[in-house]
């Protein structure tokens, strides 16, 4: 399954769990340029940052059971597609919650790693990455 994540809905999915960021994109190695999470709005001028590979994003949602063959988004697009053949629609507001499968588990994922100083897992039901642990482990 491809998938594409809209940055500025990611910056909305922060806002609605209360922790605002602004993100950037980082082409200092053009072959592989990484996406700033700035702890706080654009005005604040943040200083806790965290630089993400691309393909982090992907691996993040994999290892966190969202995408895959057997994964959350799999199972959701499937009930919405039924749904939409029996006449229901989307009275189940399940593109809301496809939404809410990709963006929430990112977003607990990178306020664990901006808010990892205060040494303390916030999200344990979030599976870090290997490169991440740090992040993860007290």
């Amino acid at each position: 399954m491809e998938i594409e994540i809209n940055l500025t809905q990611l910056e909305k999915h922060f806002e609605k769990n209360g922790y605002p960021v602004n993100i950037a994109l980082n082409t200092s190695l053009p072959n592989e340029p990484t996406i700033v999470l700035i702890k706080g709005k654009l005005e604040q001028n943040g200083s806790r940052r965290e630089y993400i590979d691309t393909q982090d994003f992907e691996d993040i949602l994999f290892k966190n059971n969202i995408l895959g063959d057997n994964g959350l988004l799999k199972m959701e697009l499937t009930a919405y597609k039924s749904d939409l053949k029996s006449g229901l629609g989307n009275r189940n507001n399940r593109e809301e919650k496809m939404d809410s499968l990709v963006y929430d588990t990112l977003v607990k994922y990178f306020i664990q790693m901006l808010d990892a100083a205060i040494g303390k897992v916030l999200f344990p039901e979030i599976k870090y990455l290997e490169k991440h642990k740090d992040f993860f482990i007290f």
